[in-house]
């Protein structure tokens, strides 16, 4: 496994869990857990839909949630920003 992708970190495993369902945005999806444990790290919980993309990643106290619209959130938000920056 591959801390930050360029440092090698031995004695890693990344397991299969099992299969949730899980009520999001108004539909049943079926999540598929698996976990990262390993020495000098904090255990890790991945869950993915059944396209295989990454949902929610669980680390410690983080939480990461896949947000489709941040892009667009974000977008909206520089723009403001730039906008009141020009005000000033």
């Amino acid at each position: 496994m591959l801390e930050d992708l360029d440092l090698l970190k031995a004695e890693q495993m990344l397991s299969y869990g099992r299969s949730i369902d899980l009520g999001l945005s108004g539909e049943s999806r079926r999540l598929t857990r698996h976990d990262h444990l390993g020495r000098g790290i904090l255990p890790e919980q991945f869950f993915v839909d059944e396209q295989h993309r990454l949902l929610v990643a669980l680390s410690g106290i983080r939480a990461y949630l896949y947000d489709p619209k941040a892009q667009e959130r974000l977008q909206k938000r520089i723009g403001w920003q730039r906008k009141r920056r020009k005000q000033k």
